[in-house]
């Protein structure tokens, strides 16, 4: 007897759970905000800093304490390093991600303005050494043009390259005193 009453139950609770999914409506989509990032406000720190710096070798003199000196142009050699690849990649990393969420949103056209934008932040990182870094850039910029033609002719292919190009650039960034080595920034 109990048995015929529950059949009935669990029947309307099952069909009210189905209910509730078919017409809970589909779940949002997600869309990643943009805004137009830069990291000037860095390079102007870093600019103070060099200032600061120059300021305390000229106070120091010619004739200063040795490992002072030697501190204030390691210091020096730090920031110019900063202002000369750390900042120009971290630009060139936020366009990459921005190019990804622009093409996850449908606006190809712009992805593809902001790669190759990034590009054009690479070649000036190259251009202001001293040709050490032209091999690992010129790789990036390779990976960065096919992502570019994928965009138009295998879109399928582009999340993938965002991947890679992604990984590329932010191991460039972790990266950075191997990358530059013993480099010498201006």
């Amino acid at each position: 007897m109990m048995l015929k009453n529950v059949v009935p139950v669990v029947f309307g609770v099952l069909a009210g759970i189905l209910l509730c999914l078919l017409f809970r409506g589909t779940p949002e989509q997600w869309v990643p905000v943009l805004e137009d990032t830069h990291f000037t406000y860095l390079g102007d720190e870093v600019d103070k800093a060099l200032a600061s710096l120059s300021a305390a070798r000229v106070s120091a003199g010619k004739d200063g304490d040795e490992p002072v000196l030697a501190s204030l142009h390691e210091a020096d050699k730090t920031l110019r390093r900063i202002k000369s690849y750390f900042l120009p990649m971290t630009d060139v990393r936020q366009l990459i991600y921005d190019a990804d969420r622009l093409f996850f949103m449908k606006r190809r056209d712009e992805a593809a303005r902001k790669l190759e934008a990034s590009k054009k932040l690479l070649l000036a990182v190259d251009s202001a050494g001293d040709g050490r870094l032209r091999e690992v850039i010129n790789d990036l910029i390779t990976m960065i043009d096919r992502l570019v033609l994928n965009i138009e002719v295998a879109p399928e292919d582009v999340p993938g390259d965002f991947q890679k190009v992604g990984q590329k650039v932010n191991m460039m960034l972790i990266r950075g005193e191997l990358v530059l080595g013993d480099r010498e920034v201006r």
